[in-house]
């Protein structure tokens, strides 16, 4: 076959394997294959010549939209041949289809959290606390019968204890030690990062999308068990990249008249200066300040 089509299917493979045993090494991962799967199918269907395309190597535009479905199948085969392989050795021994026996537990000490002192200040955690030492929170069902009975009940506490939760991911950890601290370090990344997600959107909606959405999936993650700032680990390295396409930005703004436009930012063809010459993007710098990422479609 073609070479390229060749390193594209190979590229999307090894994707597909190293997601499915990072899967395995962290089970909260194993739900992101659907974020890869919907954005890489949809670029499928793309125009090769569309002016947003998440391709940046141009060798890869030449790729027809079936080889890059085809690519999608390969990804979401090879994700699964780990996964259900090690849950087929699960079910085996215990007769139960799942990869990890930790999930609830998680999602139980999410709501309890009984070795920290925080959570005990909220009503919620102490009726969740409650209704656990009677048994209970044992599966999904009972804690989304839970959350239901007590939204109903005590609104404005379950409302309370859900934004508590939802915040802690960025700044907090398991001992509850230096958080305001941890906070403080945190808050110029998150506000840069999300400076830098705005500025690609702009230009490059989709890479932006695309990118958010991983970081929302790590987020709810981290809001739906324990939230702490140890799960938003993998988010928070897509969070510098963009804080640092920012940066990149003021930094090249000192050097040149246009440099704002660079670092962030996609820019290419000539841009008129107010003298009334012409500059071109694509001389200055590598790539004209092009916030470049991999083909989505090869992960």
């Amino acid at each position: 076959g073609c070479p390229r089509n060749d390193k594209l299917m190979a590229l999307n493979i090894l994707s597909g394997l190293l997601l499915g045993l990072s899967s395995l090494a962290w089970p909260a991962v194993i739900y992101l294959w659907p974020v890869f799967g919907f954005f890489a199918l949809c670029h499928s269907f793309r125009s090769v010549s569309s002016s947003n395309d998440f391709v940046e190597d141009p060798r890869l535009k030449h790729s027809g939209a079936t080889t890059r479905r085809l690519a999608v199948l390969f990804f979401l085969a090879s994700f699964f041949v780990p996964v259900l392989g090690w849950s087929f050795q699960v079910y085996r021994h215990t007769g139960q289809w799942k990869v990890s026996s930790g999930g609830m537990l998680s999602v139980r000490d999410g709501m309890i959290h009984e070795s920290g002192t925080q959570f005990k200040e909220y009503e919620f955690a102490r009726d969740a606390a409650a209704e656990a030492s009677r048994g209970g929170l044992r599966n999904l069902k009972d804690v989304a019968d839970f959350y239901k009975n007590e939204f109903f009940k005590k609104p404005v506490a379950t409302a309370h204890f859900l934004f508590f939760k939802l915040f802690r991911p960025w700044y907090a950890v398991d001992s509850e030690k230096r958080e305001g601290l941890i906070l403080m370090i945190q808050l110029p990344y998150l506000l840069l990062g999300a400076a830098g997600i705005f500025k690609v959107f702009k230009k490059q909606r989709t890479v932006a999308i695309f990118f958010a959405a991983i970081i929302l999936y790590f987020w709810l993650v981290a809001f739906s068990v324990l939230s702490i700032l140890r799960y938003m680990i993998p988010a928070m390295g897509l969070v510098m990249i963009f804080a640092a396409s920012v940066l990149a930005g003021v930094k090249e703004s000192k050097k040149s008249p246009y440099g704002f436009l660079r670092g962030s930012v996609l820019i290419k063809g000539d841009i008129a200066s107010p003298s009334g010459e012409k500059w071109n993007a694509d001389d200055h710098g590598d790539n004209g300040g092009r916030l470049t990422f991999p083909n989505p479609t090869s992960f």
